[in-house]
């Protein structure tokens, strides 16, 4: 459907040929940038988006060899919370 806008007419004359060049500039800078816009930041982005939000839903569920996770979270809480180890 999209290539119908530069299809070229064989028995297209001069102003045939004006025609088909305007469509096909339209086609490459505003038709087909538009379109990759769109299908890149709401189809392919979205999915990411759509898959961390799910990701937050839920309680995070941590096996036992997570321990150098659990670790670290500990060790940026306790920097978060300043030298004397009390909330701000």
């Amino acid at each position: 459907v999209m290539w119908d806008a530069v299809l070229q007419n064989p028995d297209a004359g001069g102003v045939g040929h004006a025609l088909a060049k305007l469509r096909l500039t339209l086609f490459r800078y505003l038709i087909y940038p538009t379109w990759w816009r769109w299908a890149y930041n709401k189809r392919y982005v979205g999915q990411d988006k759509d898959v961390l939000e799910s990701l937050y839903e839920a309680e995070e569920n941590l096996q036992g060899n997570d321990n150098g996770i659990l670790a670290w979270r500990r060790l940026a809480a306790r920097a978060r919370k300043g030298p004397d180890n009390r909330a701000d």
